[in-house]
């Protein structure tokens, strides 16, 4: 039996259960604020670490939507509290929306506002998903570009360092949606055009196996109408989102709700 706990005011409480699926962590936070707060942390710690060993390149993979502008915001405010230097740092996406950088609906246009420009990040650290390209050929350029920066692992999989994931109330990640043919989104590209159910339909999507790989995963699921689809996450393997725990050795899950 899953016995779900109440947050108290002392932050978020951390719950691990018990399951015959890939390991993974529950984060339950009282606010989205609090949950961007506390990720920005996780994410500073690991920058700091990465330093400390002088690691060439520390990758990060990020999202989009509403929680995505929260923590990015939150990662802004933290790096220049700590005065962190972001010198190793290249920046990926999860997905990409096929329309121009500067178009509403771009994950990147999240970031360039709320994190990349704030903080000043050079260009050639930011690896972009040419969302306005042909779809073929921006998956074929961002694979290109994740295996050139990213350690490849003996297995040929590119290692990004720390993947961050938006959960939809479908229990999507990335553009991989439930109920959908996946067979490209299992192929041996680490990026594929795909075809969502929601608009602008046309995305670019890393793939399953590359999500598996990453060295660290954190999924956010924001807003009480994410509760059945986490529900659902956490306890079988129908979705998107709990395929990708099931596979995989250790993922934190965060949230801002109660899952009674």
């Amino acid at each position: 039996m899953i016995c779900w706990r109440k947050a108290t005011t002392s932050g978020a409480i951390h719950i691990q259960l018990p399951k015959a699926m890939g390991q993974h962590q529950l984060h339950v936070h009282e606010s989205l604020d609090a949950l961007s707060q506390k990720l920005a942390s996780v994410l500073c710690a690991r920058i700091q670490e990465a330093q400390t060993r002088k690691q060439e390149a520390f990758t990060v993979s990020l999202h989009g939507g509403r929680s995505a502008k929260a923590l990015f915001q939150a990662v802004t405010a933290q790096v220049r509290a700590d005065g962190l230097s972001l010198e190793n740092m290249h920046f990926f996406w999860g997905d990409e929306r096929c329309v121009p950088p500067g178009d509403p609906e771009s994950n990147y246009l999240i970031a360039a506002n709320s994190l990349l420009t704030p903080l000043n990040i050079p260009s050639e650290r930011v690896h972009r998903i040419i969302g306005e390209a042909e779809p073929g050929f921006a998956a074929k350029q961002a694979e290109a570009e994740l295996c050139r920066i990213c350690e490849i692992s003996p297995t040929g999989l590119p290692l990004l360092d720390f993947v961050v994931l938006g959960m939809g109330e479908d229990g999507h990640i990335a553009s991989l949606f439930p109920n959908t043919p996946d067979q490209d989104a299992v192929s041996e590209a680490c990026y594929v055009p795909v075809i969502g159910p929601k608009p602008p339909p046309q995305r670019i999507s890393l793939t399953y196996p590359v999500l598996f790989a990453a060295r660290e995963m954190h999924i956010i699921a924001s807003g009480e109408s994410k509760r059945e689809a986490l529900k659902q996450t956490l306890t079988a393997q129908t979705t998107p989102a709990g395929r990708c725990i099931a596979q995989r050795g250790n993922t934190s899950v965060h949230c801002d709700f109660f899952i009674k």
